[in-house]
């Protein structure tokens, strides 16, 4: 990620630096492979930078946001909300601040039209397609750096062993970033905000958002895509954004540990109510265990798995299959990431009554919670979620030997979690749990106990915070409506 941010570290766009919108693009190509040989054919990547420095949208974008640009008048001086993905953990976070902003003070930023279907009627919706870059001039802009880029993007590839045509690759998304800073930028001085609230400032849209509002003096706020310890730090920082809405003491303590200045932090919980207990009388539970065709008289533990590639998905079969043989009195509900399905597994791992994998399309996080008796993760902020819920939870060594725990490596030092090395001591530990019941409610205690240095505060209070924190920031700015 460094190395690529250095590539355009001198390149600004109208004062907005382009480095600062260098984030999680990079990561999902490489996560997913798109910049290895294989994954990297010579013609599509070249196709990748074409489309991007030919840019359609740039042409047509003005004819499709005719009616929204002569309605604009109307969403002068308000508070962008950005991030508004459909998956359920997004919409915890964006959903409750359009609420809280409400039809006056705010204004939805969509990526593109597609978007603005499943946004709600108020605050009012904006689909940045619809104002489009500065074509001639943003790619006079690029003709100047995009053979420096290519350069030193190929040098980069070379060190990392990437693709030689990934330097394409990732010039194209680039490309697409400066688009993006530049439509950002004709945007602010149509519109003016007050403050812009994104749902994570390394996203494509969000750090953008950032980097040209941000060179504007317009303050930004980035609210804290779940939750995070000392090995997933790195996702949040440096920051894009100029302030950061963390949860609460401890994700606030970790950011100032790496040097994130105090007033730039700002803790003000979770804006979701308090979760509470699951309380699924027994013959609702018996009847959704039914319909996922599991055995519903016996226990259930879930599995929280991450993001998963071909590599990881064949690992995790694995391991399953061994949970399943050593779990045989329980069933085994594996809780798959939202970028994972089902069919995913195909050929990897024949399902049983007493193992199965759910997915978004099936349970929602919270309905698959209720059905857990205990939950296993290795790093997912789903045993967060767990805990919040007072489930016992027991972190299993990631199988890949990387010892990445995510959040969970706080919540075994503080002994909110236990920790396993392997099934056979998983198997062991979720025995103690079911067997010892002071054990189980020792567990649980200082799972609460952590609970609450995590999170400050829940549901109305937490919003206020954050309505009180955005004030304060475009106040200090000097910003005002309609300037």
């Amino acid at each position: 990620m460094e190395a690529l941010r250095q590539v355009v570290a001198a390149d600004a766009l109208d004062g907005a630096p382009l480095d600062r919108a260098v984030h999680s693009f990079f990561k999902l190509l490489h996560r997913h492979g798109r910049l290895t040989r294989s994954g990297c054919p010579p013609h599509r990547a070249a196709g990748d930078l074409v489309a991007a420095l030919l840019n359609w949208r740039g042409w047509v974008g003005p004819w499709w946001g005719l009616r929204r640009r002569r309605a604009s008048r109307e969403w002068t001086g308000r508070v962008w909300l950005v991030g508004l993905g459909e998956q359920a953990r997004s919409r915890r976070l964006w959903e409750p601040m359009a609420e809280a902003l409400g039809g006056g003070a705010g204004l939805l930023l969509a990526a593109g039209p597609s978007q603005l279907r499943h946004l709600p009627e108020t605050p009012p919706a904006v689909s940045l397609m619809d104002y489009p870059a500065g074509w001639w001039r943003t790619r006079g802009w690029l003709a100047g750096r995009l053979g420096r880029w290519l350069h030193e993007l190929g040098r980069v590839c070379s060190e990392f062993d990437f693709a030689s045509a990934a330097r394409w690759r990732l010039a194209a998304h680039l490309v697409q970033q400066a688009d993006r800073i530049s439509a950002l930028l004709r945007l602010e001085r149509r519109l003016r905000p007050r403050a812009a609230v994104v749902d994570w400032d390394r996203a494509p849209l969000g750090a953008a958002v950032c980097a040209a509002l941000g060179a504007r003096g317009v303050p930004t706020f980035t609210l804290v895509h779940g939750a995070f310890g000392a090995q997933s730090r790195a996702g949040f920082v440096p920051l894009g954004a100029r302030f950061v809405l963390t949860w609460g003491e401890v994700q606030s303590a970790l950011l100032r540990e790496v040097g994130v200045p105090a007033e730039r932090i700002i803790p003000v919980g979770v804006f979701e109510p308090r979760p509470l207990p699951p309380s699924l009388e027994p013959a609702a539970r018996a009847q959704r265990l039914t319909a996922l065709q599991a055995r519903a008289d016996r226990p259930v533990v879930v599995l929280g798995l991450t993001c998963l590639n071909a590599e990881g998905r064949a690992l995790w079969a694995r391991v399953l299959r061994e949970l399943a043989g050593r779990l045989a009195d329980r069933v085994v509900l594996a809780r798959l990431h939202p970028s994972n399905t089902r069919a995913s597994f195909a050929g990897l791992l024949e399902e049983s009554p007493t193992l199965r994998l759910v997915d978004d399309r099936m349970l929602s996080a919270a309905e698959t919670l209720e059905l857990a008796d205990a939950v296993v993760v290795d790093s997912s902020s789903f045993g967060f979620d767990a805990l919040q819920r007072g489930l016992p939870v027991v972190t299993l060594e990631p199988p890949d030997g990387s010892r990445y725990f995510s959040l969970q490596w706080e919540a075994i030092q503080a002994g909110a979690s236990l920790y396993a090395r392997n099934a056979e001591h998983l198997a062991s530990q979720l025995a103690r749990l079911r067997d010892d019941a002071g054990f189980r409610a020792a567990l649980l205690a200082r799972a609460r106990a952590f609970e609450a240095r995590y999170v400050c505060a829940y549901g109305q209070e937490a919003l206020a915070r954050a309505r009180a924190a955005i004030e304060e920031g475009i106040e200090k700015s000097g910003v005002r409506s309609g300037n």
